[in-house]
């Protein structure tokens, strides 16, 4: 596939998805002058963009409108977008897309594109149906949306009990260890950018049963020899079809016997990139970007890179709430104490505005903590997961707020809240 240069070289850069600030920390440490559009627009996002809006309501299909008050750049995306292909269409019409194409996602994101790529690496793809008819309803085969991220909507397979939002298929259930790859797929060739072992829910704070909670960084090379091998081989098969360039983040079990099973691939980074990132110090949305013909922006000071194993949690509310300057000021004050530990790293990202409504389990911030290896840095992030809980639960003392005895299970996006799940906050 010919990459086209840009004639010239460009300073901004649009970023927008679920949510924007990963991703666009990232450019702005590779020297991109970032404009962003979300659910969120977090008080961290707002501190190093350009401009960052937040999409109160139409998402995502008011994006083209929005995206079009920009300054002219190349855009790019963050979960869940790749769901969303005609959206994708409207806004490369208006700008460069410097990302997967709509039209290459069928490649990585159909159950038949993905039982190609697994044959291609010689992994296991597990057997995937269109219609439950026939399956046995015990949990051994999963219910999961067609359209999702983040291992949201997954459930076991014991019958149909309520309405769903959206198109489902019925999957094979497979016993192992969750993992995630990210990929960097250049013009040149495939890299392997890192692997991070990924931990699923059911979680202490509300997560549903497959939803993604936490994420630590681990060397390839602890991984069984054939998944090493088979990983090498699913990088090939990325990088020769059509269309898909820059990062992609790919999920993947490793079974009791060392077996390599591909889960899903996500055309797009992936919250384990971040993680990736801190221990090189490079930009990988500049990374990114220089797939799609565009050089680096300039120069950057990112903080340096801090080898070992890197951890990241999502913390979720305990109550619904509204976020006030007494709890945004002692979230900001630890993240500072604890960023100085970390040689420069954000500690605690996604942090909300003054006023922004937070549902019942919704998502509040992202955890990160670094350790000489990984078993000490998944200790290092529990003690810092304590610490945050032990501040929300002060403040809604104080404010007066008891955590109710059901779940809220709001599910909408009103104007002003937070959407109580969002594919942006996970892989």
């Amino acid at each position: 596939m010919r990459v086209p240069r840009p004639a010239a070289q460009p300073r901004a850069v649009v970023v927008v998805g679920a949510s924007a600030r990963a991703w666009a920390a990232s450019a702005v440490r590779g020297g991109w002058r970032v404009h962003t559009v979300d659910l969120f627009a977090d008080a961290d996002l707002l501190s190093l963009a350009a401009s960052a809006t937040r999409l109160e309501e139409g998402y995502p299909a008011a994006l083209p409108a929005a995206v079009g008050r920009l300054p002219a750049g190349p855009l790019t995306y963050t979960g869940a977008l790749e769901n969303h292909p005609g959206v994708l269409a409207a806004l490369a019409l208006a700008r460069p897309l410097a990302g997967v194409p709509p039209e290459a996602l069928a490649t990585v994101r159909t159950p038949s594109g993905l039982a190609r790529l697994a044959r291609a690496a010689r992994m296991t793809y597990p057997a995937t149906r269109a219609s439950a008819r026939g399956l046995p309803r015990d949990g051994s085969w999963l219910i999961k949306p067609l359209h999702g991220a983040g291992g949201a909507g997954i459930e076991p397979w014991t019958g149909p009990t309520s309405a769903r939002p959206g198109p489902d298929c019925w999957q094979r259930r497979v016993a192992g260890r969750a993992w995630g790859a990210t990929y960097l797929i250049a013009p040149a060739g495939p890299r392997l950018v890192g692997v991070a072992r990924q931990l699923l829910g059911p979680a202490r704070r509300g997560a549903a049963s497959f939803a993604w909670c936490a994420g630590v960084t681990r060397p390839p090379r602890h991984l069984p020899g054939a998944v090493q091998t088979a990983l090498i081989r699913l990088g090939e098969a990325l990088w020769g079809r059509d269309g898909l360039r820059g990062l992609i983040g790919v999920d993947f079990l490793v079974t009791p016997s060392g077996e390599p099973v591909l889960i899903e691939i996500n055309p797009r980074p992936t919250a384990s990139a971040e993680l990736h990132e801190r221990h090189d110090g490079r930009s990988l949305a500049a990374a990114h970007l220089e797939c799609f013909g565009y050089p680096d922006a300039g120069r950057a000071t990112p903080p340096e890179a801090l080898p070992g194993a890197w951890a990241k949690a999502l913390v979720r509310t305990p109550a619904a709430c509204r976020a006030d300057d007494r709890l945004v000021d002692r979230v900001t004050a630890l993240a500072e104490r604890w960023t100085r530990l970390d040689g420069g790293w954000p500690a605690l990202a996604d942090i909300p505005t003054v006023g922004a409504v937070l549902p019942d389990h919704g998502p509040l911030l992202s955890v990160f903590a670094h350790g000489r290896h990984a078993t000490a840095a998944t200790q290092a992030l529990a003690a810092r997961r304590n610490a945050v809980d032990d501040l929300l639960r002060d403040w809604l003392r104080q404010r007066g707020a008891a955590r109710p005895r059901r779940p809220l299970r709001k599910t909408g996006t009103a104007s002003g809240t937070r959407p109580r799940s969002s594919p942006g906050r996970s892989p």
